[in-house]
């Protein structure tokens, strides 16, 4: 609607010109204005950091400490805490989602 009337209004201020810019000439500009007055965001796409670092997620003396680590099957998925992708198992000990076949990769140094 602010984009025709802008337009009709640029038709009016400039009739004796000899080539007048047509709507879509107009639109570019009017988007040329708003793209340079945008404030410039370097980052762009979904931010990080939702899920915690692997290697920060379990101490370091419960992870390797070989005892009591077993493998339980949850209804929930989770996060594998060795590769990242959704699983639905996690190791008793360390409360964190792991693939049976990342388990002994998570759990060794």
């Amino acid at each position: 609607m602010c984009v025709q009337q802008t337009w009709q209004l640029y038709r009016r201020l400039h009739e004796s010109a000899i080539f007048p810019k047509d709507q879509l000439a107009v639109r570019r500009e009017i988007a040329n204005i708003w793209l340079k007055q945008a404030p410039v965001n370097s980052r762009t796409g979904r931010k990080g950091g939702k899920y915690a670092a692997k290697d920060k997620r379990v101490p370091p003396h419960v992870r390797f400490d070989g005892n009591s680590h077993f493998i339980e099957k949850t209804e929930k998925q989770a996060r594998c805490a060795s590769c990242g992708m959704k699983c639905r198992q996690r190791c008793i000990k360390c409360q964190v989602g792991v693939h049976d076949r990342c388990f002994a990769h998570f759990h060794s140094k």
